[in-house]
């Protein structure tokens, strides 16, 4: 079954000959208050001949990331698009956080840069090399909108409602004979429903781990602080130096525990909370995939029954015809 799903995955970041670089960096706070935010520095270095220049830098924020994953992901439906890093409401301006967050942007990135389809969008084209000005009005350009995205409440409303009495009338959706690509597509979500747990059990435990290795640290810190101090208390001098011995012997132990649970947490725990981003990513796509299948069968018994209907009232109108016939002959 791995098999099977390892094409949807090995398509995010398929090599491409031409070279890019993306890398995220310089993230900065701006504003205050409610409207603060933090601002990121987006450097490319390209040969690819849809850029103007083969090096630039732009400044993005959180939001616009945002705005191009939504526009892939609306223009390139079925596609496993990389996922984003979550919304924080608390604690989103920690230096842990922004620092997670910058990594985790930045691999978006570099997989959109990387996949053989998405690598050619224009939207993102315009992300990674338009100044402020040029991608605001790029976004205002109905032209360049993703599908229904200028569509207001009101026909987004519509279209629920309509989509309601179509369920309710239709009265059921034609059974499609499965194919063998539907076969597959199947195994593959069964395969996702089931990893999905499993890979959110085991950051779980990768994080308990890594939570419990810096507890070791800080542990390791307060147990040298105190030989430290108590050695500074001992009028023995032998004493006093063995016990500051010990005090600087647990500091530097300290130091070591610390920078191994950040180690950890970088190359266990984050690429495992990574991967459960990807099979969120493959059951989205999957998921529209279903959408469209479940659509057309809905077209497909709307159709049948506007049919049927036809074929009823062309043969009411027949049968009115034929006696309209009968009566003028018989006068």
């Amino acid at each position: 079954m791995t098999s099977s799903l390892s094409p949807l995955l090995s398509s995010i970041e398929e090599p491409v000959q031409s070279s890019i670089q993306v890398t995220v960096n310089e993230p900065i706070k701006q504003g205050e208050g409610l409207n603060a935010y933090i601002s990121y520095k987006i450097s490319t270095c390209t040969s690819r001949p849809q850029f103007a220049k083969s090096s630039f830098t732009v400044v993005r924020r959180y939001s616009d990331f945002i705005w191009i994953h939504g526009h892939l992901s609306a223009l390139y439906p079925g596609i496993v698009v990389p996922p984003l890093p979550e919304k924080l409401l608390v604690g989103r301006f920690s230096p842990e956080f922004i620092e997670g967050r910058r990594r985790a942007l930045q691999l978006f990135l570099q997989r959109c840069c990387l996949h053989p389809e998405l690598q050619h969008s224009e939207h993102l084209t315009t992300f990674l090399e338009a100044s402020e000005e040029q991608l605001q009005t790029f976004r205002r350009d109905p032209r360049h909108a993703a599908p229904n995205a200028q569509r207001g409440a009101l026909f987004q409303w519509l279209d629920e409602t309509v989509s309601t009495l179509s369920s309710t009338w239709i009265p059921s959706v034609i059974p499609l004979p499965k194919t063998p690509a539907d076969v597959e597509v199947e195994n593959m979500m069964a395969y996702v429903e089931g990893l999905e747990p499993i890979m959110a059990g085991l950051h779980k435990h990768a994080h308990g781990l890594t939570k419990r290795a810096r507890e070791i640290a800080d542990g390791l810190f307060e147990f040298g602080v105190s030989f430290t101090l108590l050695g500074k208390s001992e009028e023995n001098p032998s004493l006093q130096e063995g016990l500051s011995h010990i005090g600087q012997c647990s500091d530097r132990l300290s130091n070591l525990a610390a920078e191994h649970a950040e180690r950890e947490a970088l190359h266990f725990e984050e690429p495992i909370f990574d991967y459960i981003r990807l099979v969120g990513a493959v059951k989205a796509a999957l998921q529209k995939r279903h959408e469209v299948r479940v659509a057309y069968g809905t077209a497909v018994a709307d159709l049948e029954a506007k049919e049927a209907a036809l074929a009823k009232l062309r043969k009411h109108a027949r049968g009115a015809s034929v006696e309209g016939e009968a009566s003028a002959g018989g006068e």
